[in-house]
């Protein structure tokens, strides 16, 4: 999941799912659960990788839509 999240930006879990074959409620409630322990943050749409360039918030947007 992780790859497909650093592949493809910002993924929906279905889009997710879709990226690795596994089932959406699982990629959901994987996500769901790794978004509570920071290591994927939730996007406007989706979620994401967290920014490692100390990038936050609209820094983090712009950067991203770049």
């Amino acid at each position: 999941m992780l790859a497909a999240l650093k592949k493809g930006g910002a993924m929906t879990a279905g889009e997710v799912a879709s990226a690795t074959g596994l089932g959406r409620g699982t990629v959901s409630t994987t996500l769901s659960k790794l978004a509570k322990n920071g290591v994927v943050v939730k996007a406007d749409r989706g979620y994401r990788l967290p920014d490692t360039d100390g990038a936050t918030g609209a820094e983090a947007t712009e950067t991203a839509a770049s």
